[in-house]
């Protein structure tokens, strides 16, 4: 293992510069980064294409609250040699509408993906909370003498924000990929 500031060893060294010149470098360091939430996505497929709908959804904000976590605080940190600036703060430590917030506010999301994002939020803590949901829209609906309105995600709720997700995540991929080969490219620039 190599300390901050010295070279990486030599056996590894043409490798790691072929990958570099050729692009590559990049793409597969975030999608090491991006293996969690991209796994918890091929499980929520799986388990959607068995027809269990409620399992897949809050799989699916699961893999969305872990990919816009990783997202969120790699993305500032490439190019750092400080180990420590992978470190989260208690106060940074966030759940899913802290991070929904932050990555809206990051200008690399189209609002329809961004109301999307928000959706798979709603609908796995729908299925998360139900009773509590349920209760509460109950209540409205008692207190306003009308139907009740509870937003339970459907089967295609559940598929488009299954699609939404893919989209978003490698959205979040390509932008450290292309960070971190951009970084890479101008560190063996300077060799």
């Amino acid at each position: 293992m190599t300390r901050p500031g010295e070279r990486t060893p030599s056996r590894l060294d043409p490798w790691i510069q072929e990958m570099i010149r050729h692009g590559e470098f990049g793409k597969a360091i975030a999608g090491i980064a991006m293996a969690a939430p991209e796994g918890l996505l091929r499980d929520a497929e799986k388990v959607f294409a068995g027809g269990m709908d409620e399992a897949a959804s809050l799989i699916c904000r699961a893999a969305m609250e872990t990919a816009m976590y990783i997202f969120l605080f790699t993305e500032p940190t490439i190019g750092s040699t400080d180990p420590g600036a992978l470190e989260l703060r208690p106060s940074e430590r966030r759940g899913y509408e802290a991070l929904y917030h932050k990555v809206a506010g990051a200008e690399i999301l189209s609002a329809s993906e961004r109301d999307r994002l928000w959706m798979i939020g709603d609908h796995g803590d729908t299925v998360a909370h139900l009773a509590e949901r349920f209760h509460k829209a109950l209540l409205a609906a008692m207190k306003k003498d009308s139907d009740i309105d509870f937003p339970y995600p459907t089967h295609d709720d559940v598929r488009k924000n299954l699609e939404a997700a893919k989209s978003i995540t490698s959205k979040f991929t390509e932008r450290l990929a292309d960070k971190i080969q951009s970084v890479a490219e101008a560190k063996l620039g300077a060799k």
